[in-house]
């Protein structure tokens, strides 16, 4: 076969090397690559019905003839084979299990017995199968005993109920993997939303200028500076007494000086001012703390916003490029612990079947409580980074470093020693 091959291709190479490089100048020079391509697209139209467009060309029909000689050199061999292979029932199909898909059990049924052929298939399998132990019922298991009774051993075991049962088998299997399949698309539903949410706000982020970065880094770190207080005040009774407000006011305010630093100050002058017409043993309003914090954040966040800017050289915008450093950073760490704990939250939350809940409810809820709790954690992180940075300690990037001069050897040097040359230059 690979000598008639051999002849077929040596006929064939005339034509198809004329079909291929005939135009180009210089057959050497033709890429690779390009020759692959041509060749792979001149033998898909050979193998095709000739038409209108393909007719007449010198290209295809070379290819063609080519094809031609080597489907009838393989025919010569192909067709006795075919021949024999009828004289003898066809191709036999043994299979020696079942597959957990009835779709994969016809598929290799039907390699015999194609389009007319002769052929037959048969399935030899054990009742002691994988699949028959974890899926079978206790019927199964009283089919098998009620077999190894009746039967002799190595004799094989027909029967119109074994196989009922086997299919009932299939179909559990089917079912099983196919409510698998749906409830994975259905929780993969819920984190694809939580991506695109989460990929938006972040493109955002990565083509924002300086005033969308300060505008959304700001309210970061006025939403913090509320959280906050809410979180100093959580604990208070109805009925506190103003020692106990201007308690928790203070440790508030003293929080939020500890994670914002650049707003120290400012926080400070801003609770005085709010505080000046009151009496030192009365509390004021929750709002009006609330309001100080907030104000006293945003004046320190713009000074910080101006000191770093005045760090910059030349058109570099730094204190946008910091923020959406610092922004990001905290939307890529964020994201990858919450896809670390949607995973765990994923493995585990089928037990809540136990307590009759429905486990995908349960997922959807705390799911959506996770994400919530994500949005919070980048929102406050992004804001402390920025508003801990210490100004003063930026250094301005230094000047890129001249390249010395190459030691060129003029006409006038000693070629001998081009390097003494140029140093005594």
């Amino acid at each position: 076969i690979e000598q008639q091959l051999q002849a077929a291709a040596q006929e064939a190479a005339p034509g198809l090397r004329q079909a291929i490089f005939a135009d180009q100048d210089n057959a050497t020079e033709v890429k690779a690559s390009a020759a692959l391509d041509k060749i792979d697209e001149f033998c898909a139209v050979a193998v095709a019905p000739p038409s209108e467009r393909t007719e007449g060309q010198p290209g295809v029909d070379a290819c063609r003839q080519a094809y031609n000689a080597v489907k009838s050199k393989f025919s010569e061999v192909v067709d006795v084979e075919r021949q024999q292979v009828r004289e003898q029932g066809g191709l036999a199909v043994l299979g020696t299990e079942r597959h957990e898909s009835v779709r994969i059990d016809n598929q290799l049924r039907g390699r015999s017995g194609r389009q007319g052929d002769a052929g037959a298939s048969v399935y030899a399998i054990s009742l002691e199968d994988k699949m028959f132990n974890v899926f079978g019922s206790d019927k199964m298991g009283q089919l098998s005993f009620a077999f190894e009774i009746a039967g002799d051993d190595g004799e094989p075991l027909q029967s119109d109920m074994l196989t009922k049962s086997l299919s009932t088998i299939q179909e559990k299997v089917e079912s099983y993997y196919r409510e698998m399949r749906t409830n994975l698309v259905r929780y993969d539903r819920i984190v694809d939303a939580q991506r695109r949410i989460f990929y938006e706000r972040r493109q955002e982020v990565l083509t924002g200028d300086r005033q969308f970065l300060s505008k959304l880094l700001g309210q970061y770190a006025a939403d913090t500076a509320r959280d906050t207080l809410a979180n100093a005040t959580r604990l208070l009774p109805k009925d506190a007494s103003d020692d106990e407000k201007n308690q928790a006011y203070e440790f508030g305010a003293e929080m939020l000086q500890r994670m914002y630093p650049a707003c120290a100050v400012e926080i400070d002058t801003a609770c005085r001012l709010a505080l000046e017409d009151l009496p030192p043993t009365q509390a004021p309003d929750i709002f009006t703390v609330e309001d100080s914090l907030v104000s006293g954040t945003q004046k320190g966040f713009d000074l910080q916003v101006a000191l770093v800017d005045q760090k910059g050289e030349g058109e570099d915008d730094l204190p946008a490029i910091l923020m959406r450093f610092y922004i990001l950073r905290e939307f890529d760490q964020a994201w990858q612990q919450h896809l670390r704990d949607l995973e765990f939250l994923r493995e585990n939350v089928g037990f809540q079947s136990y307590s009759q809940k429905d486990p995908f409810q349960e997922w959807t809820i705390q799911s959506n409580e996770l994400f919530t709790k994500l949005s919070a954690k980048v929102y406050r992180n992004s804001a402390i980074s920025w508003l801990s940075l210490d100004a003063s300690g930026i250094v301005a990037r230094p000047a890129a470093p001249v390249a010395p001069a190459s030691p060129v050897v003029s006409d006038d040097d000693d070629v001998s020693n081009p390097v003494a040359a140029a140093q005594a230059r």
